[in-house]
């Protein structure tokens, strides 16, 4: 069969299911919504980083058709991590002075000019080029679009900081005895000011929205360039007749990289950070996401067994060992009988689940991307048996904590080393 024909056949079976799309609209308007929203103060109603997520999973398919707009998506990941980490911080920091406020709310404006206006042009360039390669003749113009998403980036910026340096005014009014300077005058505006930024905010949002809104959709209907793309994306970027959605592949692996963090038993003091359930529950959600792509067989049997004694564990030691430190002549017969029985099946089936979880995402990376990692997943397989076996041994004896705990340090290191380059190398194949 040809390869054209191969391709059309995937289209026609991906549009009856109606499950492949390079691009989301939806995603991409919600995302907006969430960058819309006035920043006044130390309040983001609608968190940014939020916002970014969606655009990035609405982009993802469309960004590999073209360099511009690849380069701008990665520059939307660092204003998303940058705004998510802005967030904690003015979160926990906002009793603190204004001064301080001031300048971390001046400092995320600039980053978000700089980034914004650089993912704003390679976006909106490369959407521009691909519309003049596969698009039809009729399509709008960027330009407006372009020059509107830059006037909001700046204007928002500069309305943000407008109120915290009121708000320094005033700490330095109530601290100053000179009588030089008209602070009553100055505060008098301060209600006023607000205001005026939140309402030219909230207007100059409603009128950027408006042309990248039309403009989104202008480019969901075109059905010409929507076609002529999905071909494209098809021809490039698809194994054993399934178009590989990379975003899917990115996110799935990483809920189950993540949940490996959940099965290290870090106890300072009886307090229990990681509960372990929580790593199947999540390594789930990965799987099912990735389920086009992997043989996951047999694999549900060990998800159960290891959950029920991941639960088990979890309650024991809330409800029994809860505020107690173990010393020597503490430890009954009673206590090593049921830990012993409870632990032992929590390594052997912990260990079984996510063993088989890395064969089968092992072998079908392999089968689909030629990643060769079978030695990789096995080493990781090691150090991850060590770190289980130490956080078992912590639940039964804690007396010698330190000690298990620095194994389980070193072992996680260790083998999330390892589980890493499982589940990224697909991603250097393209």
């Amino acid at each position: 069969m040809k390869k054209s024909q191969k391709v059309m056949k995937i289209l026609k079976n991906n549009k009856s299911k109606d499950k492949f799309k390079i691009f989301r609209p939806f995603f991409i308007i919600f995302g907006l919504l969430f960058l819309s929203n006035p920043f006044i103060g130390i309040v983001d109603i609608l968190p940014n980083f939020i916002g970014y997520f969606f655009l990035i999973f609405g982009l993802d398919g469309i960004k590999r058709l073209n360099g511009d707009i690849e380069y701008g998506v990665k520059n939307l990941k660092y204003l998303c991590g940058i705004s998510a980490l802005f967030f904690v911080l003015m979160f926990y920091t906002f009793k603190m002075d204004s001064s301080w406020i001031l300048t971390l709310t001046f400092s995320y404006m600039a980053i978000n000019i700089i980034f914004g206006t650089i993912a704003c042009n390679g976006i909106l360039n490369g959407i521009d080029y691909c519309t003049d390669r596969h698009g039809s003749d009729n399509f709008p113009s960027v330009y407006e679009t372009k020059l509107m998403t830059k006037i909001y980036i700046w204007v928002k910026a500069a309305l943000s900081v407008i109120p915290q340096l009121y708000a320094l005014v005033e700490v330095e009014a109530s601290s100053s005895l000179s009588v030089d300077i008209d602070y009553a005058s100055i505060l008098a505006t301060k209600k006023y000011a607000i205001a005026v930024c939140i309402l030219l905010s909230i207007g100059i949002a409603i009128a950027w929205l408006k042309y990248v809104v039309n403009y989104t959709l202008a480019l969901k209907k075109d059905e010409k360039l929507m076609s002529s793309l999905t071909k494209a994306y098809v021809t490039d970027f698809s194994k054993n007749g399934i178009p590989i959605n990379f975003f899917a592949l990115n996110f799935g692996s990483g809920l189950i990289l993540i949940s490996h963090i959940f099965l290290y038993d870090f106890v300072l003091d009886t307090v229990h950070f990681f509960p372990e359930f929580i790593s199947v529950l999540m390594s789930r959600v990965g799987i099912f996401i990735l389920r086009k792509y992997l043989n996951c067989k047999g694999l549900s049997k060990y998800a159960i067994f290891s959950f029920l004694f991941q639960i088990a564990i979890f309650f024991y030691r809330n409800k029994f060992i809860e505020n107690v430190i173990f010393e020597l002549g503490d430890i009954t017969f009673f206590h090593l009988i049921i830990s012993s029985v409870l632990t032992l099946g929590y390594i052997i089936f912990t260990f079984l689940y996510f063993s088989k979880v890395h064969e089968i995402t092992s072998e079908s990376y392999e089968e689909m991307f030629g990643c060769k990692s079978t030695e990789i997943y096995e080493w990781g397989d090691i150090f991850l048996f060590i770190a289980l076996a130490a956080g078992g041994a912590n639940i039964i004896c804690s007396v010698w904590r330190p000690y298990f705990v620095a194994i389980m340090i070193v072992s996680l290191f260790a083998a999330m080393y390892h589980f890493t380059k499982i589940y990224t190398r697909f991603e250097n194949k393209y």
